[in-house]
Parts: C-alpha cells; structure tokens; sequence
C-alpha cells in the first residue's frame, strides 16, 4: 500500500511517503521518502497557498497514493488565532487536491492521537518523536539509536530531579513550620497571626523560586533536545516537521490494520 501524509505548516510543511507490504507477521517498507514544502517568507498569503497547493498536487500526482492522511489543525497554546486561520487554509487546500486525486474521503489525526499511536506522550519533544521515527524505519544502528535514546532520558531527568526538589522543598517547609511552632510556644510576643504571615510569605518565595527555576531548567531542557534531534537529523536526513509527517503516515496504516 502507498500512502502519503502531511505535517501541515505555513512555514515548513513535512511530507512523507510511505510503500508498505502486509506480511504475515509484522510489515516491509518497501520505499520510502520524505521532505519538506517551503514557501518564501517574502510570498504573501495568497502567494503561499498557491505554491504549496502546486506542490501538494505535484506530490499526490508523482507517488499516486492509495491513502492519505493530514495532521489535523488545532489552536493550541503558542497558536494564535491568525496562525490556526492560516493552517485550516493550508489544510483545506491539501485536502481538496487529495480528495480529487484519490477520489475518497482523506485520513486526518490530531497531534495527540498519532503520537499515543506511536506509544508517545501528546505533551512529548518533537526530539522524542524524531527518533521514534528512525526506530520504526530503522534509520539507526542499534548502538546509536541507544546513544540519542540515552541522552534525551538524561535531559528528561534533570526535569524529573527538578519536581522531586520541589517536593522535597516544600515538606522541608511544612517541617520547618511545626519546629517554629513550638519555638513560638516559649516567644509570647509573637502572636499566632505574626506567625502566619511569616510563614505565607516564606512559602510565597519559596514557590516562585521554584517556578524560576523550573521554567530556566525546561528551557535548557529544551535548548539540549533540540540539539539532539540536529544530530538525529544529520544520521537520518528526518528532521521535526518530517518526524511528524511520518508519525500521521504510521497511524494511518495502523488504522488501516497494515502495521
């Protein structure tokens, strides 16, 4: 079965195709390829649906897919209204150039159900989607998929440590407040409600600390994963937006009982 699925974008659109072969147990793929659709940063809206229409019909009439399958638009934290606008459109437009060509009603996967498809968490780096894909096409050596799968554990544990301090700060804090509790039994000139505000104010602090801290080390974090996913990119030729094409394409031949 050929199959042909997008990772819509105005910017960078991921495509990938996909020439799979039921077998008796498990699947081949016998050929497969992948890219991306660019549109100029200079083209004006109009401009950019016009190109990437050409590109999607040039795509659909040179692979001649059984199926394809789009990742569904959705606003999402980050997506502005005018974005989400833009990437209806785009999708709209893929989805009439299929529809004409093949003739049928299009496959079309929020984020979050392809990625569960693929056994990933909806809120996963697209770094951890990256080398999922190379693992399902094995793109990778054993020995250095092991490499890029320990690197992104270790990252992903430096966030883990950071909610276990946060836990342990705060019952260090409830500790602290019962030790100065019964100090305050033998201090008369410090009231109850004196206490309180100490206490609240402290816990205050506290806690936007750990929020500073947090969001500094999910930003390294992030920082670290993405240069991950350059090196996977530099191994495989699968960069994010084509990881993604490539994480609908599976989740369409899994409906579809292929894989």
């Amino acid at each position: 079965m050929k199959t042909l699925a997008f990772d819509i974008s105005t910017n960078n659109t991921g495509w990938s195709y996909l020439n799979v072969k039921k077998l008796k147990i498990g699947y081949s793929i016998i050929e497969h390829e992948h890219g991306n659709i660019a549109p100029s940063m200079t083209m004006t809206p109009c401009m950019k649906i016009y190109f990437f229409g050409n590109r999607i019909k040039e795509l659909l009439e040179k692979y001649n897919p059984d199926e394809v399958a789009f990742e569904e638009p959705i606003l999402v934290m980050g997506h502005g209204f005018l974005t989400a606008r833009s990437l209806a459109r785009f999708n709209g437009v893929g989805m009439y150039f299929a529809h004409q060509l093949i003739k049928k009603e299009v496959y079309s996967y929020e984020p979050s159900k392809w990625k569960k498809s693929l056994g990933l968490n909806s809120t996963c780096h697209k770094t951890e989607v990256q080398l999922e894909i190379t693992k399902q096409m094995n793109l990778l050596s054993n020995d250095v998929y092991q490499k890029f799968n320990s690197e992104i554990r270790e990252e992903r544990k430096k966030l883990d440590l950071s909610l276990q301090i946060e836990t342990l700060e705060t019952e260090q804090k409830k500790e602290m407040a019962i030790l100065k509790e019964a100090i305050k039994a033998n201090i008369p000139s410090m009231s109850v409600s004196v206490f309180k505000e100490v206490q609240k104010s402290e816990m205050k602090k506290l806690k936007e600390q750990l929020k500073k801290d947090k969001k500094k080390l999910a930003k390294e974090m992030d920082k670290n994963l993405v240069k991950i996913g350059t090196a996977i990119y530099s191994e495989t030729g699968v960069n994010f937006d084509v990881a993604d094409a490539y994480g609908v394409n599976f989740c369409m031949l899994k409906e579809l009982s292929i894989i």
